[in-house]
């Protein structure tokens, strides 16, 4: 990787990669990992590692996920963010040599589940995390993302997800479904909706 001291760069567009809904995780839900699908995008952070030792803990961390090297070409500063770029030295021309960029592919995909739900929390974090860069960072996680079904469980009332912040989601929930629901499909609101009403904590 690059051994400068770099902070981290969002939405940068990656072709022939998709997000999903496709991680069971020990927490009992599902989380969102890629898999490469000819035609598709989606947004991302590139997140530097800056040396090896980084880089071993990071595969410790991503346990469950194998390692795959993009090539440079793929990868594109994109303009839903353009004014983080201004000064963007990740973006001028570098070679393969200079820079390596890997995703983190999942080992076992698999869709969201009964078991293993779309935690409504979990969801709220990420789009925290989109609307702190812009509007249209999060309305793209949403778009871009796949395996949305109706194992989707609003969890706010009590949380799945140990990360997230539940004072967050509750008093800001309206405004994040709203902030989404413009490219809901109406099939698949009623789906979301019917999932959430019907959420049982009770084992499977």
């Amino acid at each position: 990787g690059d051994h400068r001291d770099l902070h981290s760069f969002p939405t940068r567009r990656s072709s022939d990669l998709q997000r999903s809904w496709n991680v069971p995780t020990s927490a009992g839900m599902s989380a969102v990992g890629v898999c490469f699908c000819q035609g598709s995008q989606c947004h991302g952070i590139l997140w530097p590692v800056n040396n090896d030792d980084e880089l071993k803990v990071l595969d410790i961390r991503e346990e469950g996920y194998t390692r795959v090297l993009l090539r440079r070409d793929d990868i594109r500063k994109d303009g839903l963010a353009e004014s983080v770029y201004a000064d963007d030295e990740v973006m001028r021309p570098l070679t393969e040599d200079e820079i390596q960029i890997w995703a983190c592919v999942p080992d076992d995909p698999k869709p969201a589940s009964s078991t293993y739900p779309v935690a409504q929390t979990y969801v709220d974090t990420i789009l925290r995390g989109c609307l702190s860069y812009s509007k249209d960072s999060a309305t793209s996680f949403r778009s871009e993302t796949a395996g949305w079904n109706e194992h989707w469980v609003d969890d706010r009332h009590e949380p799945i997800y140990s990360r997230g912040d539940p004072d967050y989601s509750r008093s800001k929930g309206a405004q994040l479904d709203r902030l989404i629901s413009d490219v809901f499909s109406e099939q698949e609101k009623y789906l979301s909706l019917e999932a959430r009403r019907q959420y049982d904590r009770s084992p499977p």
